[in-house]
């Protein structure tokens, strides 16, 4: 079937919903692209708030010597776990405690500011890297890019993301785009365009000073340098993308007509409801949060296994 780029496809579905269209516009669609990336964020919010198994994105922190302090990608809300992820058997088979309260020039790891962690000495000689895995903020980064003339040489594990997009803006952050999809499309094309999908990939790591993703898994050996068109998406889904839109319209729509947002809201519920169950038939066979120490605690006693 014939598509176009969700992002697109996003911008197109809130001026429906919100009887906005472009011919007449009052709204510009960078000015829904960010609409889009903040109602986004409070809907991640939103549901984490009542989840019991809210999506998780995995980060893979490699040590360097003599160095603490680590970055994050920059949408981190809750770490949930860290330790080694084994990716042959799929399963955690180390963890790391957070540092104790009452003694946190010991043993673990700190989260600094949202985007930072730091570890201590102690680990870092026991290891030489580890898993963070947390709970997305829900920001949006719209990212589309058509007919980038991509270099395929012998290395099939990394992507090059252009610095110039066509719908959205280059993320210059460090790790930014990490956890994310890249979609590919079958060809160049220009803009407005429909395409046919060929392949996604995840992005396990991104080099914001060479704008090199790498991807999972490699680039198939049968790909040749050419012009591509390609988009970065969210791992939420298209479920979660839909509530999105109509909440944005929703919010459009009130600030003239407060009383066009009844059958909006009513739309906008039964796309959220339909997340929270897809989210509550996941199984996480571990809590939220860590154990680790509380007000009435003055020890952390650990878990069997914890390091």
């Amino acid at each position: 079937m014939a598509y176009q780029p969700q992002i697109v496809e996003a911008v197109e579905r809130v001026r429906l919903y919100a009887d906005e269209p472009a011919l007449s516009a009052r709204w510009s669609d960078d000015r829904i692209l960010r609409l889009l990336s903040q109602h986004s964020a409070q809907l991640m919010q939103e549901l984490n708030n009542v989840a019991e198994n809210p999506i998780t994105v995995r980060f893979r922190v490699n040590f360097v010597a003599d160095k603490e302090v680590y970055a994050l990608p920059p949408y981190v809300d809750t770490i949930v776990q860290v330790g080694i992820f084994d990716t042959a058997s799929q399963l955690w088979t180390t963890w790391v405690s957070p540092k104790s309260r009452w003694n946190p020039s010991g043993r673990g790891f700190e989260f600094l500011h949202q985007s930072f962690i730091r570890v201590d000495a102690t680990i870092r000689d026991a290891f030489s890297y580890l898993d963070v895995e947390f709970i997305p903020t829900g920001e949006l980064q719209p990212y589309v890019k058509y007919s980038h003339q991509v270099n395929i040489g012998s290395d099939r594990t990394t992507w090059p993301i252009s610095q110039q997009p066509d719908i959205g803006d280059f993320d210059r952050r460090s790790n930014a785009y990490v956890g994310s999809i890249l979609r590919i499309y079958d060809g160049p094309a220009p803009p407005g365009a429909q395409f046919f999908v060929i392949r996604d990939f995840l992005i396990t790591d991104y080099d914001s000073t060479t704008g090199r993703a790498t991807v999972a898994p490699d680039i198939p050996s049968d790909w040749q340098t050419g012009a591509y068109s390609y988009e970065i998406l969210p791992v939420f889904g298209r479920n979660f993308l839909d509530a999105v839109t109509m909440r944005t319209a929703m919010f459009l729509v009130g600030i003239e007509t407060p009383q066009r947002q009844g059958p909006l809201r009513e739309e906008y519920r039964r796309a959220k409801r339909a997340i929270m169950l897809s989210w509550s038939q996941a199984r996480n066979i571990f809590g939220r949060a860590f154990s680790k120490d509380t007000v009435f605690n003055d020890h952390f006693m650990g878990w069997p296994g914890w390091e």
